[in-house]
């Protein structure tokens, strides 16, 4: 359930992108109600839980946290280097 406001959408984007992979379902907070949830939950067997779990696993990157650190500290030695 992606959180959408006037300023950004990046949410909803990155939502629609993993639905629209197989990875997930995509439910609009705007027509949201407790039973709409409810419904989509008990509709999902275990068969596709896995195929989205596969889907996601395959858009993921699992180096990312370290190569945005390495990026970090990359940028952090050129721009605070003391002479």
């Amino acid at each position: 359930m992606p959180l959408v406001v006037k300023t950004t959408s990046h949410q909803l984007q990155n939502a629609l992108f993993m639905e629209q992979n197989g990875a997930s379902r995509c439910l609009r907070q705007d027509s949201l109600t407790p039973e709409r949830l409810s419904a989509v939950l008990a509709s999902i067997d275990r068969a596709q839980l896995l195929s989205m779990a596969e889907a996601a696993r395959k858009l993921s990157h699992s180096n990312a946290a370290s190569a945005v650190a390495d990026m970090i500290e990359s940028r952090a030695d050129r721009t605070f280097r003391v002479s």
